[in-house]
């Protein structure tokens, strides 16, 4: 994938809320900064049978913090 580098990526906690702060007497830490694909779905209309659908499915990406 390719991205602009004026992204930023938050650090101080990984993708499901613990923090990556250095606890360890050897002031190391070790994270991993993964890219992760989605489908931003947008423009929602109705179809023939008064369903709501999305029209527009964008490609997308998340960082993510392990």
């Amino acid at each position: 994938m390719f991205f602009g580098t004026g992204q930023t990526v938050n650090l101080p906690v990984n993708s499901t809320g613990i923090p990556t702060e250095v606890a360890t007497s050897t002031q190391e830490q070790w994270v991993g900064v993964f890219l992760r694909f989605k489908r931003l779905l947008s423009d929602p209309r109705a179809d023939g049978n008064s369903q709501r659908v999305f029209f527009c499915r964008d490609e997308s990406f998340e960082f993510r913090v392990r």
